[in-house]
């Protein structure tokens, strides 16, 4: 007689229940690595945007400056960056407003992503950052706070610079999971 090659019920079931506890821990875990994924290259982007801006401005020996906008033909006038563009361009008329017939668009990014939070809050409460030709900001110390989809403020980024036009990205100074911003608080989400 030939043996039956397979699995019995019970071992079949056992296997499904095994799967499921797996796939319960598993999944929040995977989301997580996602959200936190996403949040470093968001990070390191607008890391990159400042420092791109501050360059260029010191190339050209002109302005540059960042904004939000939705179209790409116009700055938004607010400090809530959330679900629009980072604009990079340079400011030829000088009158620190995007004019797509003077002025000249370096970069457009894509969209921040849909339900998370990015807020700006500059000194002189400007909707914009604007980088001088040598390579400081126009007396905007200021920073970037994103925070994921989620809102887990562990899992939130905070970028701080200077007038002088140095950038950087905050850290957990205190170990408690949470970065901090410049006066040594939790950033909130």
């Amino acid at each position: 007689m030939k043996q039956a090659c397979g699995f019995t019920l019970i071992e079949t079931l056992i296997a499904i229940a095994v799967f499921a506890i797996l796939a319960t821990t598993a999944i929040p875990a995977y989301k997580r690595f996602i959200e936190n994924t996403q949040t470093r290259t968001i990070t390191h982007q607008l890391i990159r945007d400042l420092n791109y801006a501050r360059i260029t401005a010191i190339k050209t020996n002109s302005p540059i400056l960042l904004c939000i906008s939705k179209d790409g033909k116009s700055c938004r006038k607010t400090r809530n960056w959330s679900q629009k563009s980072v604009m990079i361009y340079r400011d030829i008329d000088l009158n620190n407003a995007f004019d797509p017939e003077v002025d000249e668009l370096l970069r457009l990014n894509d969209p921040f992503p849909k339900k998370s939070r990015t807020v700006l809050r500059v000194f002189q409460n400007k909707p914009y950052i604007k980088w001088l030709p040598k390579g400081t900001t126009n007396f905007q110390p200021g920073n970037l706070t994103y925070c994921p989809p989620s809102r887990k403020k562990d899992s939130a980024a905070h970028i701080i610079w200077n007038a002088a036009g140095r950038v950087y990205q905050a850290i957990d100074s205190n170990g408690d999971g949470f970065v901090e911003k410049a006066n040594g608080r939790p950033v909130e989400c």
